[in-house]
């Protein structure tokens, strides 16, 4: 056998494979759009996360006649430009113009500006931070980097300039009287969790958008179609500000403000002169005026059509779960008086399909439309696309905005493997052609046919190279295993897992532990624990399989992409019916895979993850020999008051969600149902990955389990990533070293060759 790559290494050759994080499709004139694609890849010996931009051209063969019936393939031929220092990036409407956030070490100090670029130079670099606003926001919460039509300003969202605060005993003494927040320098403030911004709405010229009431924060905004007015969402932040990181059932309403330079005095002087809104409503003169109401829980995402006459927007389904099914709605543009807009549902919230292959509801892989993806209406501005999870899978969708029901739903299919394995990821459209993302490495652009959706769309492969690493996840295969468990409290059993495993094991592959015997098994919960596992690049569990490991991850009942009653049924049930699931999911692959090693099973998790991985440990130690686990719940009677979801805790042991101090029977049935519960049953060894910095679930709840295994002489281990938070991913070091750790961990103590 050949000599085994070391752990590390085959790690690094993994995460240096580029992937595809957005894209924009530019019309140059001609019948086939320029491509730039933005991709990523970790450079783990400079413990950097590298990101450049990717230009492809079209070709024409024969050269000399493009037309539709022409031969057209897409190819890079230039060397990438390197994006290490630009956070955000939005190209203009007519493809001329670009906007950058970059971001600076000026002498330990982090600055950030807004660079304008045309094709040939910089032309404006605009710095604002510190002086007029704090850091500009580019998660997409809120993050908006959104050109006006004219392309003549610029709208972004930064966190608001902090009030200055001194000491009592400043080491220097102010000399000009002034008070300068003496005193008030240990003053708390509220912050928004693992996200922790305050926005306002900034222009590039720079000016603030006047008029929103200082008890909300704006963001996710967009031009009016004739660009003197804003429209936006508007999350409350009384009476406190809640985490909104994978939270999309947050209260929030969509406003419309009026551009600052055309209020009634900066309209003076103004590039475009004086003039009344075509499109704005007067009404709208006042400050703010909000949208939408209570009927729309969770309004977000506006995006106007093309002929400016229709705004659509998303809906979160009101749930106390975390994350739920989404409604798309319509309304006319400009609405009618001055009341809220008249729209219409087009797609609704399912409950539950009537059968597995039906339509389960719309379900945004993130909290809301990424802010890079503005253009998501058809020329017609009749249909949406979209990319929904649908089940374990992540696909393309186009919505016919005039159909009834979910009639007007449907996939883009293109007329190959991509259509039944995998995951798409929507990166833009221009002119009825989609730029999209099939996995992180494939690329293609598809044509929409809104006259006839029933066929299969015409498509190009954009070839982007291949890494030379690349050859290393070619021989693991991934299965898609429809599971049926037994009915829980009147809830169907109906559930899915995706099996990774190496095809074709044999003495050839060098990293495959014991060649001649059983492969042992990661079971791999995914967190949440309403959120969804699809098939897509996941370079742990490629890593792990790569390793000798078969990995198993299981979207338990409570995940999304099924229906909004799948997601429901969890609530009040945690510890029970998602470990039953996942206890069934372990037993139903080990019966069907002889080759499964029953006795090695594992299973790893992170933050819910965390918590099953703990329970299955405890629970069934003679099936689960080891765990490592990443910022666990262990014990949610703790986390009430500690976590920046403190409304998780009541919903997910079924209690009505509230931020009062919790009641004795409150505090009593959320410990029965944590892992600490049962940590005296624990017997296996426990590997604990902590992020010191932790606003979700706060460090001490992995020390309270770690200290509690110690008093009772368990064999446990604890990694503590200093200023890491919940996901571990500040830095690939960070990152990659857990990663590695675990397996590691999971090796020496199954007695398998390191």
């Amino acid at each position: 056998m050949a000599d085994k790559m070391p752990s590390e290494k085959l790690y690094s050759n993994l995460v240096s494979i580029p992937s595809i994080t957005g894209g924009y499709l530019i019309s140059d004139g001609n019948e086939f759009p320029t491509i730039m694609m933005r991709r990523n890849q970790k450079d783990m010996k400079n413990d950097e996360q590298r990101s450049h931009l990717a230009t492809f051209l079209p070709s024409y063969s024969p050269p000399s006649s493009p037309s539709s019936s022409s031969p057209v393939t897409y190819s890079c031929d230039a060397f990438p430009t390197d994006l290490r220092d630009v956070l955000s990036m939005s190209v203009s409407p007519s493809g001329k113009l670009v906007a950058m956030v970059r971001v600076r070490d000026v002498k330990g100090v982090k600055e950030q500006s807004i660079e304008i670029w045309d094709r040939h130079a910089l032309l404006l670099s605009v710095s604002s931070y510190g002086e007029l606003h704090g850091p500009i926001n580019v998660a997409d919460s809120f993050a908006c980097l959104s050109w006006n039509k004219e392309e003549t300003m610029l709208l972004y969202a930064a966190e608001e300039k902090k009030a200055k605060s001194s000491s009592f005993f400043p080491a220097k003494q102010g000399g000009n009287g002034e008070d300068n927040g003496r005193g008030r320098e240990f003053v708390f403030e509220d912050d928004w969790g693992e996200l922790s911004v305050d926005l306002r709405l900034r222009f590039s010229q720079v000016k603030p958008v006047d008029g929103i009431p200082a008890d909300f924060a704006a963001g996710q905004a967009v031009w009016t179609p004739d660009s003197t007015g804003i429209v936006f969402v508007g999350f409350q932040t009384t009476p406190r500000r809640l985490g909104l990181r994978f939270y999309n059932t947050r209260k929030s309403k969509i406003g419309l403000a009026i551009a600052p330079f055309f209020s009634s005095e900066a309209t003076r002087g103004a590039p475009q002169g004086q003039r009344t809104s075509s499109t704005t409503p007067a009404s709208s003169r006042n400050p703010v005026r909000w949208l939408t109401g209570d009927e729309d829980w969770a309004a977000r995402s506006p995006r106007f059509s093309d002929d400016g006459k229709k705004m659509m927007y998303m809906n979160a389904a009101r749930s106390s779960a975390h994350y739920s099914s989404s409604s798309v709605l319509v309304a006319r543009w400009p609405p009618e008086g001055a009341g809220q807009l008249e729209r219409r549902i087009v797609v609704g919230i399912v409950g539950l399909p009537n059968s597995v292959d039906e339509f389960p509801g719309l379900f945004l892989p993130v909290e809301q439309l990424p802010s890079r993806l503005r253009r998501v209406w058809a020329s017609d501005s009749r249909h949406l696309i979209l990319q929904s999870e649908w089940k374990s899978r992540r696909v393309l969708l186009s919505i016919d905005t005039e159909a009834s029901g979910t009639e007007g739903v449907k996939k883009i299919k293109i007329g190959n493997d991509c259509d039944e394995i995998g995951s798409w990821t929507f990166l833009d459209m221009r002119n009825d052609f989609i730029l999209a993302a099939h996995g992180p490495h494939q690329a293609f652009l598809i044509k929409f046919q809104a006259d006839d959706r029933s066929q299969d769309c015409k498509h190009w492969q954009i070839s982007s190279g291949a890494s030379p690493y690349a050859s290393n996840i070619s021989t693991i295969k991934w299965e898609l295993i429809a599971m049926q468990a037994p009915q829980t409290d009147g809830m169907e059993g109906f559930y899915e897992s995706i099996f990774v495993d190496i095809e074709n094991l044999n003495k050839s592959n060098s990293n495959y532990p014991l060649s001649d015997s059983k492969t042992p098994l990661i079971v791999f919960p995914h967190g949440g624990p309403h959120v969804n596992a699809v098939q897509d690049f996941y370079p742990s569990l490629l890593f792990w399989a790569l390793e000798g490991f078969a990995v198993l991850s299981v979207n338990y009942r409570g995940s999304s992409g099924y229906g909004q009653d799948h997601i429901e049924s969890l609530c009040g049930k945690i510890g029970r019916q998602d470990v039953d699931d996942m206890l069934h999911a372990t037993e139903e692959v080990l019966r069907r895979y002889p080759h499964l090693d029953r006795d090695r099973v594992v299973v790893c998790g992170g933050s819910h993850g965390g918590f099953l991985s703990l329970h299955l440990l405890a629970q069934f130690p003679s099936m689960f020999k080891a765990a490592a686990v990443r910022n666990p719940v262990t014990n949610v009677a703790t986390m009430f008051g500690a976590t920046d979801i403190p409304d998780w805790c009541y919903t997910e042991i079924g209690m009505e969600a509230c931020f009062a101090q919790p009641s004795a029977e409150q505090y009593s049935k959320a410990f029965s149902m944590s892992p600490m519960a049962h940590v005296s049953n624990v017997s296996g060894p426990v590997l604990l990955l902590v992020g010191g910095d932790d606003r979700r679930v706060p460090p001490f709840q992995s020390k309270e389990y770690y200290f509690a295994l110690k008093e009772r002489g368990a064999d446990v281990e604890m990694l503590w990533y200093d200023k890491h938070t919940h996901g571990l991913a500040e830095t690939p070091k960070g990152e990659g070293d857990g990663i590695v750790n675990i397996i590691k961990f999971f090796k020496r103590k199954l007695n398998m060759p390191q």
